[in-house]
């Protein structure tokens, strides 16, 4: 099965240039099998991904919180939402209270 950015270029560097823009800390590629998103989880196959430093501005504050993330684009993108997967100790896998399950993916 193609994936997605093979069949919709225009769409992959859109949203190439939309993250380049919203989080300039982070980076949108494709990466092959066995690309290690955290500790625990590998890729299966070959996927657009987009990883890096995502920072989040408090309300009411001047002060910001940074968090290491991947996104992973599924196949059949932008019909399913990404899915998001920790791969920083302020977000520590497994802890139920965080939301972050065994694997490091959020919960939905």
């Amino acid at each position: 099965m193609a994936q997605w950015y093979e069949g919709n270029r225009k769409l992959f560097r859109k949203e190439m240039r939309a993250l380049a823009s919203a989080c300039p800390l982070m980076r949108f590629e494709v990466v092959g099998p066995r690309f290690r998103i955290n500790n625990v989880y590998s890729l299966k196959h070959e996927s657009a991904i987009a990883h890096g430093t995502y920072t989040l501005q408090v309300p009411d504050s001047t002060r910001q919180i940074e968090y290491g993330i991947v996104l992973l684009l599924p196949n059949n993108y932008p019909k399913r939402p990404p899915e998001m997967f920790c791969n920083d100790p302020k977000l520590p896998i497994g802890d139920i209270d965080r939301h972050i399950m065994s694997d490091g993916r959020a919960c939905a």
